[in-house]
């Protein structure tokens, strides 16, 4: 299934509220984003882009 603005997935997802199991999850293809919402409306989110911090503390971890 697919839409302009986001696809869509399947599989397990919990939400981050109730720990319901979600069976889809959207994908937002101009953020790199994922959410997905349970029975009770509450939306849970997740990035896909990696920040400046996180480069920062993978060079750390690889001079270690």
């Amino acid at each position: 299934m697919s839409n302009s603005k986001f696809s869509v997935y399947e599989g397990q997802f919990p939400c981050h509220t109730c720990k319901e199991e979600v069976p889809t999850l959207r994908l937002w293809k101009d953020t790199l984003e994922v959410t997905w919402m349970c029975s009770q409306k509450h939306v849970s989110r997740a990035k896909f882009v990696k920040t400046k911090r996180d480069y920062e503390r993978e060079k750390r971890e690889q001079e270690d």
